[in-house]
């Protein structure tokens, strides 16, 4: 594990590295010789042997000296509950409550099939749409630790409650029916265009 005694002249950034800490040239105006030069250089090849390693990602070493932009982090915390929110969200609805009856769905509906059947689509439609959703879910709620899932698993998402939304308006449903579908429509959308 690196420390700050072991790279002293470093200051590391997610992402990548900045060196920081005096040249050799410096050094040598300053009249540093013999064990105190080897000491800073021995320091700055270490700085150099890390940069190399560009892949790996590390946090800031030194708080003080890398200030950390609060509203970044409060807008990182937001986009990592509405992302909670979508794919929970939609893994209840396909998972925990594909059999159950809820007030959002179309019709006189009381399950999955018998909505599906009230928009007038197939079964193998349905279990095509369950797929895609709660691989999409899945893919959203990994898309925390791997950010480039968020974009395409929003995206998908997008698309599907505005279908799920035109359904409903086919079908004349009131508008509180399709609520859900309104919000994570919204939340997916704010989630691909921050991804």
């Amino acid at each position: 594990m690196l420390t700050r005694m072991a790279i002293p002249h470093c200051r590391f950034r997610k992402g990548g590295l900045l060196r920081r800490g005096p040249s050799f040239s410096l050094l040598q105006r300053k009249g540093l010789e013999g064990g105190e030069l080897r000491k800073y250089r021995v320091a700055i090849a270490r700085c150099q042997r890390v940069a190399a390693y560009s892949d790996i990602n590390l946090l800031p070493l030194w708080y003080k000296d890398s200030p950390i932009n609060w509203q970044f982090k409060v807008m990182e915390t937001l986009r990592i509950i509405a992302q909670l929110i979508v794919g929970l969200g939609i893994l209840n609805v396909w998972l925990v409550r594909f059999r159950s009856k809820t007030p959002y769905r179309a019709g006189d509906s009381s399950n999955m099939k018998e909505e599906f059947a009230a928009y007038g689509l197939p079964g193998t439609v349905m279990w095509m749409v369950c797929v895609i959703k709660v691989a999409a879910a899945v893919a959203l709620l990994t898309g925390i630790s791997v950010p480039q899932l968020v974009f395409p698993s929003a995206t998908i998402l997008a698309i599907l409650m505005l279908v799920a939304i035109a359904m409903h308006i086919k079908v004349k449903d009131p508008a509180t029916k399709s609520l859900p579908a309104s919000v994570v429509l919204l939340l997916s959308l704010l989630l691909a265009f921050s991804s």
